[in-house]
Formats: C-alpha cells, sequence, structure tokens
C-alpha cells in the first residue's frame, strides 16, 4: 500500500496505485504525489518508556511519551499530545508538552489501522512526528514556480514572495528551512511560530487547534 497527497485540496488516499480522480475537487491522476512515511515508534512496553507513542481509548488521543510517575496516582508525562486525530472536527488538537493521568495496565499494542489514521491526518495538515524532538513539526510542501507564499524574515514579521521553482536561491533555501508558508493554516501556524520564537520556543514546534 501506498500513501498518495492531493496536490490541490490535501485528501490523502491509501491504496495499490495512484487515484485516478480526487473526489473532493476532481483533480486527476496528474496532480497527486507519493508521500513517503515513517512507521511511529513504540517499545510495545506497559509502563512505556521515554519517546513511546501511545493511545489512550477513553480521549481517543495519542501521546509521545517524556516520562511516567508511578504510584496511586499515575500520571504520564509527555512530549506532545494529539486529539482528535480521527478528523471528526476536521482539527487536531495538538499540546506541547502535557500530562494526562491513566491506569498502568498492560494493553499497549495499537492496532495498525490507529496508526494509519494518525498517519494520513498528520499528512493532511502537512505536520510530521519528529522522533528526536518528540515534537509534532510543521512539514513544508513546496508549490509550483510562480505561485505565491509567505517567509518570517529577519524582522519577526511575515513577508510575501513568489516562488521561482529553482532547485537552489532564496526561495529553495526558504523551503529547506521550513519557512514557507502557502495558505490560511500555513499562515496560521506561522503566527504561531512567530509567537514561539518571541518566547525563546523552538520555532518548528506547534501548539494549538488546526
Amino acid at each position: 500500500m501506498k500513501t498518495f497527497k492531493c496536490l490541490l485540496c490535501g485528501k490523502i488516499y491509501t491504496q495499490q496505485s495512484v487515484p485516478d480522480s480526487c473526489e473532493e475537487c476532481g483533480a486527476d491522476v496528474t496532480d497527486f504525489e507519493v508521500v513517503e512515511i515513517e512507521g511511529f515508534k513504540t517499545s510495545g512496553k506497559w509502563p512505556p518508556i521515554a519517546n513511546d507513542l501511545i493511545y489512550f481509548p477513553v480521549s481517543n488521543s495519542f501521546g509521545v511519551v517524556s516520562s511516567i510517575t508511578t504510584g496511586a496516582n499515575p500520571l504520564i508525562n509527555l512530549k506532545a499530545l494529539i486529539y482528535d486525530y480521527r478528523g471528526e472536527t476536521g482539527n487536531l488538537d495538538i499540546q506541547q508538552p502535557a500530562s494526562i493521568s491513566a491506569t498502568i495496565s498492560n494493553e499497549n499494542k495499537i492496532p495498525d489501522s490507529l496508526y494509519l489514521i494518525l498517519r494520513e491526518a498528520l499528512i493532511e495538515k502537512n505536520l510530521k512526528l519528529n522522533y528526536y524532538s518528540g515534537k509534532v513539526e510543521y512539514s513544508p510542501v513546496r508549490l509550483a514556480s510562480g505561485s505565491h507564499y509567505y517567509f518570517i524574515n529577519d524582522k519577526l514579521a511575515l513577508e510575501g514572495a513568489t516562488d521561482d521553482g529553482l532547485s537552489s536561491g532564496i526561495h529553495s533555501q526558504r523551503f529547506a528551512q521550513g519557512n514557507y508558508f502557502q495558505d490560511a493554516l500555513k499562515i496560521k501556524i506561522a503566527d504561531k511560530i512567530l509567537a514561539n520564537v518571541r518566547s525563546n520556543v523552538q520555532k518548528h514546534s506547534v501548539s494549538g487547534v488546526y
């Protein structure tokens, strides 16, 4: 199975071959790209260990473990907590960091189907889970030559530019650095990034509802 993303509307398809068309926007077979997906990491142990991705059935959420406080009222400290991964609200609610109360048990086997839903939800929002930092980060998609996008300039303000589509130069550099935002959702993320930068937080870490 492969994962394909519509370049026009962002809808995700997981199937054997590229879709003939997009059921959301009508894009044809030439308007899809193959998305490479990194497998999620978990030790399968309970209690989980640092950097494990775990699932909370009651709240329908995923978390990346930072540490666990054991005792009468166990508390799992998380580097990132992702709500609404099923897309029931059309949004992803991401909290970084977070803590959640949990009953310690030996049930830590997550069905592959749930991983797939989470992966697709992140891809649809141009987000990714960075296992080195344990954070959910913005993962930009570069537009075609002649397209308009926004970037954060040296005065920590959003500024517009037109991409030349070249593999080198200032536009390519901005894209490689993640300083590349092309629609209302991404501009919203940029605003959050700016707020984080001003608070001396890692610029690619995002929190909130998207």
